[in-house]
Formats: structure tokens, C-alpha cells, sequence
């Protein structure tokens, strides 16, 4: 009998498993997609080095994929997303089933099934984990080893078997070449090893652990290996110690990983953090998974601790993230314990019927349950997300080839021989090159590997044999000497083409020629400025390019289409005030604005085209509203500061400016407001010492590169 039921529920699991496959895999995008996809399918499939910490356990298991013998590369390696995102949710009612039915007893015979199945299935309709199962991400293989070592935490605590606690071990070493900041859970790891093994065994089975982890952990080692090779994609060029660290701690973007204020966590992170939960659970799960918190708490309080802690670190670090995808691990426990409540409001409907008859019993499961299916499935087509449809309409991919298009219409109209120093169009181009084969006469140059060379790769004759490099160290040069030095070297041989940046288009920004999103770098174009017909040209290109992609619903329920061409706007209308084209500019910020409404850096700059067409009480009014909203980022003063500092209330701008360098003295986005003001009011020894205080708080090359530039700025203005 007990083989028979073993059977029944292996073949539950199994159905559950394909039921979730059948699901992801219709809306799986048929090629690469935005964002990190891209570099993902290029990494997967030629075993390259993708982005900080590197991926390696990511890489090696779904390099398998690009094996099966179906459809393109792109969405084999999409396809590999489906796949842990059904064995993650899969793994997750098992989970549940253990949870409910051997350490806590709750939910009865609707804990077997019924409550993992419903909950699952939630979770697998969620908007954000759904959304990721259908490209190239880390996200749902990582939710999958969140719920493995999950699973092995439960199975030590319930049977006390110190081989879970070392396959677990194991698996959270392999988590860590999926995404780094695992690190967050192991408080709870130390936790669980403390508070539920033998103290007689604390030393054996610590040992024993860290062997395990560092078993796993052992992918790492691709890295460095890789390489060596000099594969395509070789992010962080991680041959030595130092780059190897630098790459699997991402040190470039330290400062960013923990920008982190206590004001803006209770004002602003909190708030948004819940308004999340309810897009991403839904009431009726939030309210589920509290009163699973309160059963949870009272049968077993180290297990609650256990998965608070699990929970806690990870929020604390994410919870600045203006999407949701960082939060899926934390999604997975809050549905754990909506289970939890579930099986116990079950368990309470069961209490109630058996005061009447056994047919009102069975009856009030079945209405339940069929209710709460019914919520979960209506809600997936038809409820409301921030992106304006259901998760459905969110998630589906099935027909999405905007990215693959756009990148690939831009890519195939580049002259031969052509130069492109790209930024975000590094990842898309270097995948036709590297995977489809397309276009190997382009050169193609990663601006960050000019600015940044120490955290990303530089530039070498062996990654660009057909173009001409200065004869310096791009380790000891900086960037701004250094690409000049670049761009005069090829320019008499090659057309190079520029994708506009914040940073990067301002000191060449006289010598761009404007084409949708790559500019050519055209030497005598300073002299003659900006022709009228050429930014008529452009404009008239861009507005027909737009239209299509709208007609074509690229936007209506993509996000991450309404963010690329937002920021591609952006960067177009700085080239144009830059030019003095402000109308053009206010033009396509509102186009921008259209696409992402309320976001703080497009409605400065058009406070700032309003203020430069002399149009200063719009501009005003502009500032005074995002202060109000609050800005994502918490610089309300920072942007005041400048505003005023930029229509002469130098007097007005002090305070503003001040109150945002105070909040954080390093980051240079403040401290350079600052020190301008102080030169403005003739106080070049206060401009000094801050700049000295900036440089030595800072660490990174390329911070210390903009302090030494402003220095020498101050130092010609004091000599001049």
C-alpha cells in the first residue's frame, strides 16, 4: 500500500513538472531578448565569461542545452529558463508537502496535494518569475537551488541526518556560480548548522560541510581556465588573482551594491517593497502567508527563525532593485508560508464541517479549493500589473523580436570595416557575431572596456586584429586620453560609429553625426555644427521607427522595450542640448516620458530644456513636483541644488547642495555640485579640500581619474 501511494505522488510530481514545462514553454521569446539575454545566450553557448560574478555553474549546466537538436541557439538557451523554472516549482510543492504533512501536521489530506498544487501553481503565475522563464537569465535556475537547499534544510531538520546538511552544502556551493548574493542566506545557514546538529559533531560535520560547499563552489575555478583560452565573451579577462577577485565580487559596482540610507528605506524602500509583494503574491497570498507566519511561529519557532533569516539579508540588499526579479528567492519562502496558511485555513473549514455533516465537509475543501484555482488563474490573464496587463500579457514572449530586430537593423547597416564603440548594444552585436556568425568585419568596442579596462577586458590586437591601438597601457592611461588617442589612430581608415552615452558623447559630441542609435564620428563636423537636414533626417528616422515598434505592440505590455528606447531617447536629446537644439531635445524627452512615465532623470532634463528655451517657471514646476514624488535614487536636494545653482540662485543652491553632499560625502554625483559651487563663489581652496576628501573615500580607478580632472580644471582656472 505504502509503494502503491509513493507511485501516485512520484506521478503527481512528474504531471506537475510537465504541466509547468507545457506552461512556460508558451511564452518562451523565439530569440534573444533585452537586458542580459544576449550576453547570456552568447556566453551559454561559446563558453564565455559573462558579467560579474561570471555565472560558471549557470554556464556549464546550460551549455548542455545548446545541444538539443531543435530551433535556434537563442531559444534552446531560453529554453533552458522554461526548464528550471518547472523543476523549480515542482521542487517547491514538494517542499511544501514535507513541510505541511511531516513537521508541522497541518492541512490534512489537503496537504498532500491540494495546497502544494494550488501554491505552485501561484507562484509559477507570478509576473515577475514568469516573465524570466521565457528568456536567457539566472533567475529561475537560481530559484531552483533556492528551493533545493530549501529541501535539504527541511529534510535535516525533520530527520536529523547530517547527509542532507552536506548536500545541501553542496548545492549552495553551486547556487554561488548561478548568482553571488547567495552570500545573503548564509545566516541561516549558520543558523540551521547551529541550532539543529549534535554539538558533539559540530566540528566533523563543519569540516565536512566546507568541503562540500567548496566542492561546489569548485565551478569558480571555469573561470580563471576559460580564460586563459581568450574565448569571445571574457568579461573581467579573470586570468589572475586580482582580476579573478575583482570579477567575482564585482568590485566595480561596490559603492551602487550598497548605496543604502536609513530615511529613504523608511519613506521610500519600505512602502515600495510592499506594493511589490502585492503585484508579484497578491492579497490573498500576503494575508495566507501571515497567518502561516503566526502557525509556523507556534509549532516550531526555530523553524520560523530559520526561514526569516533565509529571508531577511536577501530583502535588505535588494530592496533597492527597481524590479522584481531580484526578489524571486525571497517570494519563494513568503509562498511557503502562504502554504502554511492555507493548509491551516483548510484545516479550519475541515473543524467547522465536522461540527455538521461529512458531505459539508468534503463539500467546503472542494468550493475552496476551486475558488482559490479559479483566483489564480483569472488573476494570470486578467489582473493588473505596474506594466499595465496580467502577468500573461507580461510574461509572453512567444512573438517578441524587437530586441533581435532593432539591434540586428543597426548592426546590418554599418559600412564594412566599420568600427562600433557601444555600450548597451555590446551584448546583441557581439551575439551576432559570435553565435549567428554575422558581420565579422565589424570591430566591436565595449566603451567600458576603455573606462573601466581594470574590471572589464582591454582592449588588445588580439581581441581586434583589424584595428590600430595607441601604444600605451590602457591599465595606466586614462580613458579620456586615451580613447582620442583611439578614435585618431582609425579614423583615416575605418568609419566609427558611436553609440550615444551620458558620459561618453560629451567631450566628441562636436564631431557626432546622428542615425537612430549610432552616431558616426565625422572629423569635420565641428566646425560646421549640426546641419539642419541631418538632424531633420534623424529626427524624421527616429519618429518612423517609433511609430512602427508601437504599431507593432512592441511596447504595450514590454517593459524592457519602453526602457531601452527611453534611455536611447535620453541619450539622443543630451547630444541635442549639447548642440543647442532644445526643442528637438524637448521633443524626445517627451516621447521618452510617454514610454516611462515619472522617471526622475528624463523629467530633469526636461526641466533643464525648459530652463534653457527661458521657459524657467515650467522648469521650476517640474523640480518642485519630482521633490515632492520623492526620486528613486533620494537626491531631491542634489537636483534642486543644481537647478537653482544653474538659473543663478547661487545663494538659493548652498543649502540644497550641501544637505545632499552631507548624505553621502563619496559619491562623486555630490561632491562635484559642490565643489563647483565653492569655485563659483571664488572659493577654490574649499573646492580643493573636498576633492581631496572625495579621493580619499573613493577606490575605484575610474573615480579617482574624475577627481584628478576636476583638479586640473581647478588648476587652470587658479592659474587663468
Amino acid at each position: 500500500m505504502a509503494v502503491i501511494q509513493r507511485t501516485g505522488t512520484m506521478n503527481f510530481f512528474i504531471l506537475l513538472f510537465g504541466m509547468f514545462l507545457l506552461i512556460g514553454s508558451q511564452t518562451i521569446c523565439p530569440t534573444i531578448y533585452w537586458r542580459d539575454a544576449p550576453e547570456f545566450v552568447d556566453a551559454v553557448f561559446t563558453l564565455g565569461i559573462p558579467h560579474p560574478a561570471g555565472s560558471p555553474t549557470y554556464v556549464l549546466l546550460n551549455h548542455i542545452f545548446s545541444y538539443l537538436p531543435f530551433s535556434n541557439i537563442a531559444w534552446r538557451i531560453n529554453f533552458s529558463s522554461t526548464f528550471w523554472f518547472a523543476a523549480c516549482c515542482t521542487l517547491l510543492a514538494i517542499i511544501l508537502k514535507e513541510v505541511l504533512t511531516k513537521l508541522l501536521h497541518v492541512g490534512g489530506a489537503a496537504g498532500q496535494k491540494t495546497v502544494p498544487f494550488l501554491i505552485a501553481l501561484s507562484f509559477a503565475l507570478s509576473p515577475a518569475f514568469w516573465m524570466v522563464s521565457s528568456f536567457a537569465e539566472v533567475y529561475t535556475m537560481n530559484a531552483f537551488f533556492v528551493v533545493l537547499l530549501l529541501w535539504f534544510s527541511v529534510r535535516f531538520i525533520h530527520e536529523g541526518d547530517s547527509r542532507y546538511l552536506f548536500a545541501g552544502s553542496f548545492a549552495y556551493g553551486l547556487m554561488a556560480g548561478v548568482h553571488a548574493t547567495c552570500v545573503f542566506f548564509l545566516p541561516a545557514v549558520f543558523f540551521l548548522f547551529f541550532s539543529f546538529s549534535p554539538r558533539e559533531k559540530y566540528v566533523d560535520n563543519f569540516l565536512l560541510i566546507f568541503f562540500f560547499f567548496l566542492l561546489g563552489f569548485s565551478t569558480y575555478l571555469f573561470l580563471p581556465i576559460r580564460s586563459v583560452a581568450n574565448p569571445t565573451f571574457d568579461w573581467g579577462n579573470p586570468e589572475t588573482v586580482t582580476q579573478f577577485l575583482n570579477h567575482i565580487t564585482d568590485r566595480k559596482t561596490k559603492a551602487d551594491h550598497f548605496d543604502f540610507h536609513f530615511t529613504n528605506f523608511v519613506s521610500y524602500f519600505l512602502p515600495k517593497y510592499g506594493g511589490h509583494l502585492v503585484e508579484e503574491l497578491g492579497w490573498i497570498n500576503i494575508a495566507l502567508s501571515i497567518w502561516g507566519q503566526v502557525v509556523v511561529f507556534r509549532k516550531t519557532l526555530r523553524l520560523s527563525a530559520f526561514l526569516n533569516i533565509f529571508v531577511l539579508f536577501h530583502i535588505l540588499f535588494f530592496i533597492t532593485w527597481k524590479t522584481g526579479d531580484g526578489f524571486i528567492p525571497t517570494n519563494l519562502v513568503w509562498m511557503i508560508f502562504s502554504g502554511v496558511g492555507m493548509a491551516a485555513a483548510f484545516a479550519f473549514l475541515e473543524r467547522q464541517a465536522n461540527k455538521g455533516n461529512q458531505r459539508l465537509k468534503v463539500r467546503w475543501q472542494k468550493i475552496a479549493a476551486l475558488i482559490l484555482f479559479m483566483n489564480i488563474v483569472f488573476t494570470s490573464v486578467m489582473g493588473a500589473t505596474s506594466q499595465g496587463g496580467g502577468p500573461y500579457y507580461f510574461a509572453n514572449k512567444s512573438r517578441f523580436y524587437n530586441a533581435y530586430d532593432t539591434a540586428k537593423s543597426e548592426f546590418q547597416k554599418l559600412p564594412y570595416d566599420a568600427i562600433a564603440i557601444v555600450t548597451l548594444f555590446w551584448f546583441p552585436f557581439r551575439y551576432f557575431q559570435d553565435v549567428e556568425g554575422f558581420r565579422p568585419d565589424v570591430s566591436i568596442v565595449m566603451a567600458s572596456d576603455v573606462i573601466g579596462p581594470q574590471f572589464f577586458n582591454p582592449l588588445t590586437q588580439d581581441r581586434l586584429p583589424r584595428v590600430s591601438l595607441p601604444n600605451v597601457d590602457p591599465l595606466l592611461t586614462p580613458w579620456f586620453d586615451y580613447m582620442p588617442q583611439f578614435i585618431n589612430l582609425n579614423i583615416g581608415k575605418h568609419r566609427i560609429f558611436y553609440e550615444p552615452h551620458l558620459t561618453l558623447v560629451r567631450p566628441i559630441y562636436k564631431n557626432l553625426r546622428p542615425d537612430q542609435f549610432l552616431f558616426e564620428i565625422v572629423p569635420g563636423e565641428s566646425k560646421k555644427g549640426l546641419d539642419s537636414q541631418v538632424l531633420d533626417r534623424y529626427l524624421s528616422g527616429l519618429r518612423t521607427m517609433i511609430g512602427r515598434e508601437m504599431q507593432e505592440g512592441a511596447f504595450e505590455y514590454d517593459l524592457n522595450s519602453r526602457e531601452y528606447f527611453m534611455t536611447y531617447l535620453l541619450f539622443s536629446s543630451d547630444f541635442l542640448i549639447l548642440h543647442g537644439h532644445e526643442e528637438a531635445a524637448r521633443t524626445l524627452l517627451k516621447v521618452a516620458n510617454e514610454l516611462r512615465p515619472n522617471q526622475g532623470t528624463v523629467e530633469f532634463y526636461l526641466a533643464q530644456t525648459d530652463l534653457a528655451m527661458n521657459e524657467e517657471a515650467m522648469g521650476l514646476k517640474q523640480i518642485m513636483r519630482l521633490i515632492q514624488g520623492d526620486l528613486d535614487n533620494g537626491d531631491a536636494d542634489l537636483v534642486l541644488g543644481k537647478f537653482l545653482m544653474a538659473t543663478g540662485s547661487i545663494d538659493q543652491a548652498e543649502k540644497y547642495l550641501r544637505r545632499a553632499y552631507e548624505k553621502d560625502p563619496q559619491d562623486l554625483k555630490r561632491v562635484f555640485p559642490m565643489v563647483e559651487w565653492f569655485w563659483r563663489n571664488g572659493k577654490i581652496d574649499q573646492s580643493r579640500n573636498i576633492l581631496r576628501q572625495a579621493g580619499s573615500l573613493v577606490s575605484s580607478k575610474e573615480e579617482k581619474e574624475e577627481i584628478d580632472l576636476w583638479e586640473h580644471l581647478l588648476k587652470e582656472i587658479d592659474h587663468g
